[in-house]
């Protein structure tokens, strides 16, 4: 049943460049290598990293069609995740049940090009009166990046929600919070 369901679900992915400017092309790749094929790791204790996004989507005229929320329940653990989020800024701290947390706010955007049922086939794709559309139940904020000019993406979040649909020229917004701990 989870195999299916994973199979099922289409997921969005969010792309937020990295700057790399901090890290070497060596480190990047050893960190790539390592991140392969990797797995996320669950998200069950508090001096774990939490986020949760809002998620608006909007028609080609820019209407709003819907809103929706999701709470991360996996993040990538390992270093590349954390040059990452050293990138984002900190909004405020915040003390939650003793634990300190820096809050971050990193806002992504993807704009569904008219033409993406050509582009891809697959499961969570559907036709309904020559309508092409997607439906969608996991969202994830990735972090892209450049290598020796090569883009690269990890995940550094995921999470599940009740899903929606999106078709070609629609607009979807998240803006994840983040809750990073410091101690």
């Amino acid at each position: 049943m989870k195999n299916h369901f994973v199979v099922i679900s289409i997921m969005i992915i969010f792309l937020i460049p990295l700057n790399v400017s901090a890290l070497t092309d060596e480190t990047l790749q050893e960190w790539l290598m390592e991140t392969s094929g990797s797995e996320l790791v669950k998200i069950e204790y508090e001096n774990q990293p939490h986020a949760s996004a809002y998620i608006t989507l909007r028609n080609s005229n820019g209407e709003l069609v819907g809103v929706s929320h999701v709470t991360a329940s996996e993040y990538l653990e390992h270093p590349i995740f954390y040059a990452f989020l050293n990138e984002q800024p900190v909004i405020q701290n915040v003390t939650i049940e003793g634990t300190q947390y820096e809050m971050k706010v990193i806002p992504a955007e993807l704009n569904i090009h008219p033409a993406f049922c050509f582009d891809q086939k697959g499961m969570g794709q559907g036709n309904i009166h020559d309508l092409c559309f997607f439906y969608t139940f996991t969202s994830k904020l990735d972090a892209s990046f450049e290598v020796k000019n090569q883009k690269h993406r990890i995940t550094a979040f995921s999470g599940l929600h009740h899903g929606f649909l999106t078709e070609g020229g629609d607009r979807i917004n998240m803006n994840w919070t983040a809750l990073i701990p410091i101690n």
